[in-house]
């Protein structure tokens, strides 16, 4: 439907919210634990390349991820928020696409830190339960997250390029300058 208003869904109906563990009550060795850095590597699709887990919230990011095979039996601190999806309706990497991308959560997120005084401001629960999600059919969803994805891969590649190209460039500039 062109130009039409998409139909939304409440987060709450599609997705079962959990807030991760106090890390000072973990008793874990670190390497069970799901750190900022494995966040990153899930995002950039680091890990491996199936991500087919469940999603997770970043609360310092705002941002969103689907978890890797490597990281989803990590245990989640409260830094985190778990997100289990009803599959069916909603593509994880979809949800993710929305949730770091898409204008309409964004502003709902926006909204929803608002009169959040702390210096970290965090995105709760209840306030995701009530964000309301675009919803186009699963076909398209997932069509839509692989793209969102594939962006995330093709981006690092082409960044690591670059600096492999400066890299490279500054070599010779020394060269040449040791020539003289």
């Amino acid at each position: 439907q062109k130009g039409g208003s998409m139909e939304t869904i409440k987060l709450g109906d599609l997705v079962g919210f959990t807030l991760g563990k106090n890390r000072s009550r973990l008793d874990l060795p670190a390497d069970e634990i799901y750190m900022p850095d494995d966040f990153t590597s899930d995002l950039h699709s680091r890990n491996n390349l199936s991500g087919i887990g469940d999603c997770v919230i970043n609360q310092i990011q705002t941002k969103a991820t689907v978890r890797s095979e490597k990281t989803q039996d990590k245990c989640l601190t409260s830094y985190f928020i778990q997100c289990k999806l009803y599959s069916e309706v909603l593509d994880s990497w979809y949800f993710c696409y929305q949730f770091n991308q898409g204008r309409e959560l964004k502003r709902q997120i926006a909204m929803g830190l608002q009169g959040v005084t702390l210096s970290v401001k965090q995105v709760s629960i209840p306030t995701l339960e009530k964000m309301e999600i675009p919803i186009v059919s699963i076909d398209k969803q997932r069509i839509l997250g692989r793209m969102y994805k594939q962006s995330i891969i093709q981006t690092d590649l082409m960044m690591a390029k670059a600096e492999n190209f400066q890299e490279a460039t500054l070599q010779m500039i020394k060269r040449i300058m040791e020539d003289e």
